[in-house]
C-alpha cells in the first residue's frame, strides 16, 4: 500500500505499462542518468533506480550523478529514515501517478522496492 507522501516526491506519467515505459513518461532524461541514488559515507552508489526503472542494490554501472536525488546513508533503512520526519512508519522513496492523478502507477518502496499498481 502507498504511503501518505513520500521522501522525493510525487510524480506524473503518461506512459503505461512496463516500469521503463512509467519512468520515461514521468522524466525528461535524454542522458539517462540513474533516477534516484543512495550513497554512503564513502560515496559508494549501494542502491539505485535507473532509466529503465529498474531498482538495484549495489549496482556495477551507477551514473555519476542521480537526475532527481541522491540520497545518503549506509542502508537504504538509513537513507530514507534520514529524509523522513517519521522513522516509525518510514514514507514511500517515490510514487508515480498517471497524468489524471487518479490512479498510481509506480512505487518506490522504503525498502527500495519498484511495485507496480
Amino acid at each position: 500500500m502507498a504511503t501518505i507522501g513520500t521522501v522525493c516526491g510525487v510524480f506524473e506519467s503518461n506512459g503505461a505499462g512496463s516500469p521503463a515505459s512509467i519512468v520515461a513518461g514521468a522524466f525528461v532524461n535524454p542522458s539517462k542518468s540513474d533516477i534516484l541514488q543512495i550513497r554512503n559515507e564513502g560515496g559508494f552508489c549501494i542502491w539505485s533506480l535507473n532509466w529503465n526503472g529498474v531498482a538495484a542494490n549495489n549496482p556495477t554501472t551507477p551514473t555519476a550523478t542521480a537526475l532527481i536525488q541522491t540520497l545518503f546513508g549506509s542502508t537504504i533503512a538509513a537513507a530514507v529514515t534520514n529524509n523522513s520526519s517519521n522513522a516509525q512508519n518510514p514514507l514511500d522513496i517515490l510514487q508515480i501517478y498517471a497524468t489524471n492523478g487518479q490512479h498510481l502507477l509506480l512505487r518506490v518502496t522504503n525498502a527500495g522496492t519498484v511495485s507496480q499498481s
